[in-house]
């Protein structure tokens, strides 16, 4: 159990980490040229694919594999697991909208959508990170 949640904590730090920055980056792109931005549109793809959406099927993979082992009765019956479980499905939503706007990068008008999934990966983060502290702490 310990190696898969070290794993998942892996995962977790690969698919925020590659969402933060990614999102980040290409809203300092859309004021490149548009020659640029197609180039680099090819390097967040293959960012995208190695550290997003692999820490992405990590994160799921453990994370299924923790629900199975710690037994689904338990989890399922606390309130602070469907609110990470939320979190989870909004973050695989951003990550989808991340890589449409990937395949969207010489549009200039869509950096304001950027900086949202930017501040969404983040919020997500603390908001997940928070509900771990708290169970640990007072449940």
């Amino acid at each position: 159990m310990a190696i898969s949640l070290t794993l998942h904590i892996v995962g977790i730090t690969l698919w925020f980490g590659g969402l933060i920055i990614l999102s980040s980056m290409m809203r300092r792109v859309k004021s490149m040229s548009t020659e640029a931005g197609s180039e680099l549109s090819a390097v967040f793809s293959r960012a995208l694919r190695a550290f997003v959406f692999g820490g992405c099927v990590l994160t799921v993979c453990t994370g299924l594999f923790q629900l199975v082992h710690g037994g689904v009765g338990m989890y399922f019956s606390q309130g602070w697991f469907h609110s990470k479980l939320t979190l989870a499905i909004v973050a695989v939503v951003i990550t989808v909208m991340l890589s449409l706007e990937i395949k969207r990068l010489s549009d200039r008008s869509r950096a304001g959508r950027l900086l949202i999934l930017h501040a969404a990966s983040g919020a997500i983060l603390i908001a997940a990170v928070g509900l771990t502290i708290f169970h640990r702490l007072f449940v």
